[in-house]
C-alpha cells in the first residue's frame, strides 16, 4: 500500500460513546477550497455481500465488544488498526508479509496509534479498499502501521472472536493521467439525523511532484441535491482559516481528508457531489483534480 499521511491528532483514548453516536477527537480534519475541480465520469465499486440490506431504522450494525461474542454475519463499527512486521530498520517493512489487523473501540493516544481494548482480529480484509488510512509505512524511524481516522462499518462472519470480511464501504472514483481521486461514505447506511463520516484520497500516478495547493483549511466538500436543488453542504455553517497551504506529492503518494457531521436531512435518495477542494500543479501547469458524482440515499 502507498504512504499515508497523518491528518489528525489521535485522541488520548477515543470511544465509542453509543452505537449510534461516536466520538472522534470531538472535531473535523482540515480541508481547502478550489474553482479548479470538474465533475468527470466516475466508477462505483461495491464490495458488500450480495442480498445485504440497509436497514430503513438505524445502521443494522453492532460495535466490537457485541461482535466478539456474536456468530455468524454481521456488520461491524469500529477503527481499523493493521500493524506491519517490521524488518531491517525502524518504519521499513517485508513487502511479502500482511499486516496484522484489528477492528478496535479505542484508538491509544501515541504515534502511530495503536488498538485498545475491545479489539478484535479482522481476516481477509483489503486495506486497498479502504480510503482514506494513515500510516508510517515508509517513515524512517517509525513502526509501520496504517490506520483509520474515522468510524467505518465492515460486514462479515463472527467466528470464534474473530472478523472474516465479506464486504468493505462502496468507493467512488476518478481517475485522470496524473492521479485518483477516491471518496467513500465509510460507515453505510446514511441515517438522517446521525453522526456521518467521510473518506477522500488524492494519489499521484506519475513520475514526477504534484502539488495540491489549499487556499484555506478547508480540504474538501460534500453537496447532496435533489431535483436540481441543493440541500445539505458539508461546508456550510463552518468557519475556515484562510491560510494557504502547499502539499507535495511525490510518485505513488497520497493525501487523504476525512469529514464528519451530523446529518440533518430527511431521508430520501440524493444525487451527490463530492471533491477534494484544492488545485493541483505539476512542473509548472495546473492538473485538473476532478470531483465525483453519484446518488446516495439516506435512510
Amino acid at each position: 500500500m502507498g504512504t499515508y499521511r497523518l491528518k489528525l491528532v489521535v485522541c488520548c483514548l477515543v470511544s465509542f460513546v453509543a452505537l449510534l453516536g461516536l466520538s472522534g477527537c470531538g472535531e473535523e480534519p482540515p480541508g481547502g477550497t478550489s474553482a479548479t475541480t470538474d465533475a468527470v465520469s466516475t466508477t462505483t465499486s461495491n464490495t458488500g455481500t450480495e442480498g445485504s440490506g440497509k436497514e430503513p431504522e438505524g445502521r443494522g450494525v453492532i460495535t466490537v465488544e457485541e461482535a466478539l461474542t456474536a456468530e455468524g454475519p454481521v456488520r461491524v463499527m469500529g477503527a481499523i488498526v493493521a500493524n506491519y512486521p517490521q524488518t531491517e530498520g525502524a518504519g521499513e517493512r517485508d513487502a511479502s508479509l500482511e499486516p496484522t489487523v484489528v477492528l478496535t473501540t479505542t484508538l491509544a493516544e501515541s504515534y502511530p496509534p495503536q488498538a485498545g481494548e475491545p479489539s478484535m482480529v479482522v481476516v481477509g480484509l483489503d486495506l486497498e479498499k479502504l480510503v482514506g488510512l494513515s500510516s508510517t509505512v515508509g517513515e524512517e524511524g517509525m513502526t509501520p502501521v496504517a490506520w483509520s481516522d474515522y468510524w467505518l462499518v465492515l460486514e462479515g462472519d463472527a467466528v470464534a472472536g474473530a472478523l472474516e470480511v465479506t464486504g468493505t464501504p462502496e468507493i467512488m472514483e476518478a481517475m485522470t493521467p496524473e492521479l485518483r481521486v477516491r471518496f467513500s461514505s465509510v460507515a453505510p447506511p446514511l441515517v438522517s439525523g446521525d453522526r456521518e463520516w467521510w473518506a477522500f484520497d488524492v494519489r499521484n500516478d506519475t513520475e514526477e511532484p504534484l502539488t495540491l495547493v489549499f487556499s484555506s483549511a478547508q480540504q474538501a466538500d460534500i453537496v447532496l441535491s435533489q431535483d436540481g436543488r441543493e440541500v445539505y453542504r458539508w461546508s456550510d455553517g463552518k468557519m475556515f482559516a484562510q491560510v494557504l497551504e502547499s502539499i507535495a506529492l511525490q510518485p505513488g503518494e497520497i493525501q487523504s481528508v476525512v469529514l464528519n457531521d451530523d446529518l440533518g436531512i430527511p431521508p430520501g435518495k440524493y444525487d451527490l457531489s463530492a471533491s477534494v477542494t484544492a488545485q493541483a500543479e505539476m512542473g509548472g501547469s495546473q492538473v485538473i483534480l476532478p470531483a465525483l458524482e453519484g446518488t446516495v440515499e439516506v435512510f
